[in-house]
C-alpha cells in the first residue's frame, strides 16, 4: 500500500542555525504579508489574482533594491508563504462554494478589515514563528542522526534512527517552533505491504469519562489533559495580563504559557496515539487485529455548542481519536464502519435490542428493564456498533 506519512521529532540547533531560523521565519511572515496585498491589489486592478509563480518572481526581483534585509534568506521562504497563501485562498473558496460561509460567520465578531471569517488574514510577529518548509531533499540527506537543510546545512535530531533514510520518497520538511523546542517534521511516501486482519470485529464507543471503552472489554482512561493543567495556565494568563507590553518579562511569560500548551498537546497526544494502536492492534500479527473497527458517527461541532460539555468534549479529542483509528486501521489491514449518527447505541440494549426511552449521562451502568442485562453503557454501546454492522 502506498501511504504518505509524516515523520516528526526534535530538532538540536547550534545558536547560528537557531539565529538563520529565526530570520527565515521572519522572512516568510513578511512575504506572506506582502503577497496578499499584492494579490488584493491586483484583484482590485484586473479583477484577478497574481499567480504563486508571478509572485514569488516580482519578490525576488525587487528584494534586492526594496528588501535587502531578506537576502539572508534561502529561496525557500518565499516559496513557502506564496504556497501558503494559495492554500489559504483554496480553502476559503472551497467552503464558500459548499456554502459553509454563514455557519463560520456565526456568533463571531466582524472582522477589522471587513473581510469575512476564513478569508486570508495578515500574520502578525506577536503570533510567533512561522514554520518554514524546505522541498527537494534526497534520501542522502537524511541520515540517523541528521537531517540536511538548504542553508542550514546538516541539523541534528534529539532522536536517533527515526526518520526513515531507504525506501521513502521525500515530498517535503517543515521546521517549525512549539513551546520553546525546534522540530522538523518529514512528509514521506512510502509503499509498505499490508497483510489483510482476520481477527475478532471490534467497536468503539467514544466519550468524556472514558477516552475509548471497546466491545470486548478494554477501557482506555480519559487523560483530561487541558483540566489537569488549566489552573496553571489560569493562573499565567492573569499574571500576563498584568505586565507591561513588550517588556522582558511579559516575554517570558509568554514563553511560559506555550510550554503549558505544549505539555497538554503532548499529554494528549500520547494517550490518543496509545489507545488507538492497541485498538488496532499496530505491531501484532494479522489474527490478533480486528478485521472490522465499527465507530459511531458523531457530530462533534453539534456537541460543543453545548456549553456545559464544550470544554470536556474539545479535551477528550474525539475527531482525532475517530481519525487516529481510520487511518492506522487502513495501514493495518482493518476495514473501518461507521454507523449512523442517529443510531441509538446507548440507550439500545445489546442482549434483547430493546430501547430505553430516555439515559441520563450520570448513568453509568445499562439496565435493561426487558430482560435484565446490566452491563457498563459505554461497553453495551460499542457491541452495539457491532452488531448494527
Amino acid at each position: 500500500m502506498l501511504i504518505q506519512r509524516a515523520y516528526k521529532t526534535a530538532l538540536r540547533l547550534t545558536r547560528a542555525q537557531e539565529e538563520k531560523l529565526l530570520h527565515y521565519g521572519d522572512v516568510v511572515r513578511f512575504a506572506y504579508n506582502l503577497f496578499l496585498q499584492w494579490s488584493e491589489e491586483g484583484y482590485a486592478e484586473t479583477g484577478k489574482r497574481p499567480s504563486t509563480g508571478m509572485l514569488i518572481k516580482r519578490f525576488r526581483a525587487e528584494r534586492a533594491e526594496k528588501l535587502p534585509w531578506t537576502l539572508g534568506a534561502c529561496s525557500r521562504c518565499e516559496e513557502t508563504a506564496a504556497r501558503a497563501l494559495e492554500g489559504g485562498y483554496k480553502k476559503f473558496f472551497e467552503k464558500l462554494k459548499a456554502g459553509k460561509l454563514a455557519e463560520m460567520q456565526k456568533g463571531k465578531r466582524p472582522r477589522k478589515d471587513g473581510k469575512p471569517h476564513g478569508f486570508p488574514r495578515f500574520k502578525r510577529r506577536q503570533d510567533g514563528f512561522v514554520p518554514c518548509k524546505f522541498w527537494g531533499l534526497k534520501a542522502s540527506d537524511v541520515t540517523d542522526h541528521s537531517v540536511r537543510l538548504r542553508g542550514l546545512g546538516a541539523v541534528k535530531l534529539h532522536e536517533r534512527g527515526y526518520l526513515p533514510t531507504e525506501g521513502a520518497k521525500i515530498n517535503c520538511a517543515t521546521v517549525s517552533r512549539q513551546g520553546g523546542h525546534w522540530f522538523v517534521s518529514l512528509q514521506v511516501e512510502q509503499d509498505l505491504p499490508v497483510e489483510k486482519a482476520s481477527g475478532e470485529p471490534v467497536g468503539v464507543d467514544v466519550g468524556i469519562s472514558n477516552l475509548a471503552v471497546t466491545s470486548d472489554g478494554r477501557h482506555y482512561d480519559n487523560p483530561r489533559a487541558l483540566k489537569s493543567g488549566l489552573r496553571k495556565l489560569k493562573r499565567l494568563s492573569r499574571k500576563l495580563a498584568r505586565q507591561e507590553r513588550g517588556s522582558a518579562r511579559r516575554a517570558d511569560t509568554k514563553e511560559r504559557i506555550a510550554r503549558q500548551h505544549y505539555r497538554i498537546g503532548n499529554v494528549r497526544r500520547d494517550a490518543l496515539h496509545k489507545a488507538t494502536a492497541d485498538i488496532v492492534g499496530v505491531g501484532r500479527a494479522a489474527d490478533k487485529r480486528p478485521s472490522l473497527v465499527a465507530i459511531e458517527a458523531l457530530n462533534v461541532a453539534g456537541m460543543v455548542k453545548n456549553h456545559h460539555l464544550a470544554q470536556a468534549v474539545s479535551d477528550a479529542s474525539m475527531a482525532e481519536l475517530h481519525r487516529q483509528l481510520e487511518y492506522k486501521a487502513a495501514w493495518n489491514g482493518s476495514a473501518v464502519m461507521k454507523a449512523d449518527r442517529f443510531f441509538p447505541s446507548s440507550k439500545t440494549c445489546s442482549e434483547c435490542g430493546a430501547v430505553l426511552a430516555s439515559l441520563k449521562l450520570s448513568e453509568r451502568t445499562f439496565h435493561c428493564p426487558e430482560c435484565g442485562l446490566e452491563m457498563d453503557r459505554d461497553e453495551n454501546a460499542a457491541v452495539n456498533l457491532i452488531q448494527a454492522q
